[in-house]
This record gives structure tokens, sequence and C-alpha cells, in this order.
């Protein structure tokens, strides 16, 4: 077989993964370039954490409300926001005794104004 010139950057290529979030091992809950961008998550400062122990799944709500209750900042991966967003699920995760001992990814599932992952349907 011949070789086959790549003629995107592969950058462009990350966009098109399907949205995920990950929860990666040392606490931190990232959402993908393509998770931000079909969820719109660029226009939002803040992340609130749900956490449904019956059937062990965590719930995202956003918002620009600094005076909300449990609050979590919202950091852009790197320097362009196509790049995705961050937030700290440390305290989350230790509270309700969940072990991130690998990185694991989900696929979110928009439940009202929530973004619902389950923690046993990792990618």
């Amino acid at each position: 077989m011949p070789f086959v010139k790549l003629d995107k950057p592969i950058g462009i290529a990350k966009l098109l993964d399907p949205a995920f979030i990950t929860i990666h091992k040392y606490g931190v809950i990232g959402f993908s370039a393509q998770c931000s961008k079909t969820y719109s998550l660029q226009k939002y400062k803040y992340a609130i954490l749900y956490y449904d122990p019956d059937c062990k799944r965590i719930g995202i709500t956003f918002t620009n409300d600094e005076t909300e209750n449990g609050i979590k900042k919202m950091t852009v991966k790197g320097s362009n926001p196509c790049h995705g967003s961050k937030i700290s699920g440390l305290g989350l995760l230790n509270h309700y005794g969940i072990k991130a001992e690998k990185t694991k990814r989900y696929i979110p599932v928009k439940e009202g104004n929530m973004l619902v992952i389950s923690l046993g349907r990792e990618l």
C-alpha cells in the first residue's frame, strides 16, 4: 500500500473526536475540546458537581454566578479555548470514596441543564 499524506494538522483532527469527559487519576475532571464546543462550555466560568450514589453517576452544571455554593473554577487547557477545559474534582472523589486509580473517559448525557456521566460506563 502506498503512503497517504496527512493533509490536516493533528490539532484539527482532535475536534473530530466525540465529546467526552475525562476523570484523571489525580482528580481533575477534563472536558474535551469537542465537549466544550458541543455544550458551549467556554461561556461559563464555574461548574458545580453532584453525585448520585445509587446509580454511581456524576452530574455537572455550569454557571457564571460566583456567589453560588459549591462552585469550581473552570480553567481552559492551554492558551487556546479550543483545547477544552478542566475543573478540580478531587473533593467530590474523596468525599464519596470514588477511586480514580487510572484516567478514564466518559461520554456525557445531557439531562436538563446537567451533563451526566455514569462511572460504570467508561470508553
